[in-house]
């Protein structure tokens, strides 16, 4: 079969896929209002809305950085500026797993693998390791993993040959304007350049990484804001060491990469495998100790593409040099598939029931916001809130706003109810559980926003409405009233007769 044929039938299955996967979208929410798992890409689309119009923020008149990434909100905003962010989104994370198909290929090419066993190969990993998954989360995550793995081939191929890929400093700079864990991508590969006397292209890596970071730094505090995102200093707070070195999606592969190089005849004799090896060391050990976990597997698939890929490398590029026998590969092979079943297919499996979620909880949350409220709110879920908002939103979590998330880290037990009354935010929509106990007690809570199901992709199935301004009381019961008729099946709200303070 020709290389021409087998990508056509490559290409129209990961198609298929991704259609199957809209058209089951549609089937649960009779629309596709919403297309993505999650809820984030909607604060990356609010942003990239207010880029077209030369703006860097949520609101319109404050500045904000919710987004971890320098570029991602920059490629949709084109998109966002012509109300077609969503498909913008889509498209790009469409062209994002092509792209990791074709260098997943490119590998077991490279390998000395028959074409039909490469692209088959290609395709199942492309599927075992969130990639389709990564597609409907709707944010820069599967172009970061196609950077990263650029570069993992762009590594080998140079250290092989003898000889610089050209495409691989571009691929390091892309991975470190994507995400900001690109950087550890970009520091490894100097590295491993260094060690086999590449040095130009390590130090023209190394340069580029810093002038990125810190011309984006630089931009960020001459719009008065901190050096790093709202999004990474919020993160900076969240999970423990003990749950980074126990959490297994990247800890078991990365320890199964150590267990393969060390079982190579002389593993540190040979400088350039060793190179590699110390690349992907890096990424792992540096995702597993700073980076973030969680939320449909995004934050540490760049690292697992890594880790896998480069083990992949140790197995088949000398299998000569392996004290192991292609039996133990086998077995090997269906914990791998086992592995990835229970870590990672799951979220490609579920993501319909996910957009579900997102349909029935943050969409309609956006919508009394938009439709019905038509004021000042407070949130703690930023995307559908603030996406073609023209209202303010005051983001209580911090993402969307870097004078809340001070504030929520400052230990002042008034704070919310400062910044609601300094915005003029007379009602709130919240998980109160992620405040207790600095839900002011003058607030009032007159609703409660129910969705029928499991939590596939929100926090919880419920929303709490407080009135946070009395004088907003009737306004409030009047939206809320109206609201109540257009929810869909799933949802119910309970509206609630006012507290009574004493």
């Amino acid at each position: 079969m020709s290389r021409q044929k087998i990508y056509f039938i490559s290409y129209s299955v990961i198609a298929s896929i991704i259609l199957l996967i809209l058209l089951s979208i549609y089937y649960l929410n009779k629309n596709l209002s919403v297309i993505f798992s999650v809820d984030d890409p909607y604060i990356h689309l609010a942003l990239a809305e207010n880029i077209s119009h030369l703006h860097y923020g949520i609101n319109v008149n404050e500045f904000a950085s919710p987004s971890s990434s320098i570029i991602w909100p920059f490629l949709i905003a084109p998109f966002a500026g012509l109300n077609i962010g969503s498909f913008g989104a889509l498209l790009w994370n469409i062209i994002g797993l092509g792209l990791i198909f074709h260098l997943w290929n490119r590998l077991f090419e490279r390998l000395h693998f028959s074409l039909g066993v490469s692209a088959a190969l290609a395709m199942a990993l492309t599927f075992l390791l969130n990639g389709f998954g990564l597609v409907f989360t709707g944010m820069e995550n599967t172009l970061h993993v196609a950077a990263s793995l650029a570069v993992v081939i762009g590594l080998i191929e140079t250290v092989e040959d003898d000889r610089l890929a050209p495409w691989l400093i571009p691929a390091a700079v892309c991975s470190v304007l994507l995400r900001f864990e690109g950087a550890g991508v970009a520091i490894a590969a100097a590295c491993a350049l260094f060690m086999t006397g590449h040095k130009k292209p390590a130090v023209v890596i190394i340069a580029l990484t810093a002038l990125c970071l810190f011309t984006f730094s630089v931009g960020l505090t001459l719009l008065g804001l901190p050096p790093l995102p709202s999004s990474v200093l919020a993160k900076l707070h969240e999970g423990s060491w003990f749950r980074k070195l126990t959490y297994p999606t990247l800890n078991i592969p990365f320890t199964v990469m150590i267990i393969v190089f060390f079982t190579q005849k002389d593993p540190l004799a040979d400088r350039k495998r060793l190179a590699l090896f110390t690349f992907a060391f890096i990424v792992g050990l540096g995702h597993i100790l700073a980076g973030g976990l969680g939320a449909f597997r995004r934050y540490e698939i760049y690292a697992v593409t890594t880790v896998v890929s480069m083990t992949i490398y140790f197995l088949f590029s000398q299998p000569e040099q392996r004290k192991f026998d292609d039996r133990t590969l086998i077995a090997a092979s269906v914990l791998f598939v086992l592995f990835c079943s229970v870590c990672f297919v799951r979220n490609t499996v579920v993501t319909p029931f996910a957009a579900s979620d997102i349909y029935n909880q943050q969409y309609q949350m956006g919508r009394f916001a938009k439709d019905y409220w038509r004021e000042p709110i407070g949130v703690n879920d930023l995307g559908w809130t603030s996406y073609q908002n023209p209202y303010y939103v005051l983001d209580l979590w911090g993402l969307g706003s870097n004078e809340a998330r001070a504030a929520r880290f400052s230990g002042d037990p008034g704070w919310m109810q400062k910044l609601t009354a300094a915005h003029k935010v007379g009602l709130a929509m919240v998980y109160s559980s992620w405040f207790y106990p600095d839900i002011p007690p003058s607030w009032s809570r007159i609703a409660e926003l129910r969705v029928a199901g499991h939590e596939t992709s929100i926090s919880f199935l419920n929303v709490e409405f407080y009135l946070t301004d009395p004088k907003e009381a009737e306004h409030a019961y009047e939206a809320l009233a109206e609201f109540k008729k257009v929810l869909p099946e799933r949802d119910s709200l309970d509206i609630l007769p006012p507290e009574r303070k004493t």
